[in-house]
């Protein structure tokens, strides 16, 4: 998301140019491709009313998400980081709500990776997280790395944005990467991040401390949007926990 001085809400969206912009709704069947061992997360269920899509631009898919109709948001986004580029694909866009304003002839625009997001964690701690993890695939992860990002709602129930009361704002985001090939010659400090590893980021300043804590000595402008770093079945706890139920984000731990 783009930095906003007021802290306002910005919005995480996949955005592609008018007329090569297409999905494929109600099976993931033709981006399979995305999840380790062609498998989605179990466990992850939202409000019931849940639809598999797949994003396709330029005729080649890019992501897989399974967005939450009720909530008007994506539970989780799944798509490829290749070891050559270390970062997320090209066509994952942001923007500014004006931007649809001011030319709807650039480009379109699809909810369904909608992840509204504050500017605060996502400038600062969540930006750190998205390098630490890019540089690390690219030295050691010798084929494509499956990556999985997600939303974890409050357990209070849904908090709504203030201009838009029909898009749910998540209290948590989570990412967790799967990466079946990698050096075997991993140095010491690098063996725990193989082949798998997690993080969770917050949200919300206001946020208890129970899931990820607080660091008194961060800057004020990022005070309370920390991320934690955890092995995968750590995370997977996280969203047991916040869920209530089993969950798996990559079949068979990514083994």
């Amino acid at each position: 998301m783009l930095q906003d001085s007021k802290g306002a809400l910005r919005l995480l969206l996949l955005a592609c140019l008018v007329g090569l912009m297409a999905a494929e709704v109600g099976s993931f069947s033709p981006c399979l491709s995305f999840f380790h061992r062609d498998t989605p997360p179990t466990g992850i269920v939202g409000s019931g009313c849940t639809v598999p899509v797949c994003q396709r631009y330029r005729n080649q898919y890019r992501f897989a998400s399974l967005y939450d109709r009720l909530h008007r948001t994506p539970l989780y986004s799944a798509y490829l980081l290749t070891a050559a580029a270390g970062k997320r694909p090209k066509t994952l866009w942001k923007y500014e709500p004006q931007i649809i304003r001011e030319s709807l002839s650039r480009a379109t625009f699809t909810l369904t990776n909608i992840v509204p997001q504050k500017a605060a964690s996502n400038a600062g701690p969540w930006a750190r997280l998205e390098e630490e993890v890019g540089a690390r695939l690219k030295e050691f992860c010798l084929g494509p790395a499956y990556v999985i990002t997600g939303a974890l709602p409050y357990a209070s129930g849904q908090h709504w944005m203030k201009n838009n009361s029909r898009v749910a704002v998540p209290e948590y985001l989570w990412s967790a990467y799967c990466c079946p090939a990698y050096n075997a010659s991993l140095p010491k400090w690098a063996s725990p991040f193989f082949p798998t590893y997690a993080a969770v980021g917050r949200n919300d300043p206001q946020s208890g401390p129970e899931i990820v804590p607080v660091d008194p000595k961060a800057k004020a402008k990022v005070r309370g949007y920390d991320v934690k770093r955890m092995p995968l079945a750590d995370l997977e706890d996280v969203l047991k926990q916040r869920l209530a139920m089993p969950v798996t984000l990559f079949q068979g731990q990514c083994v």
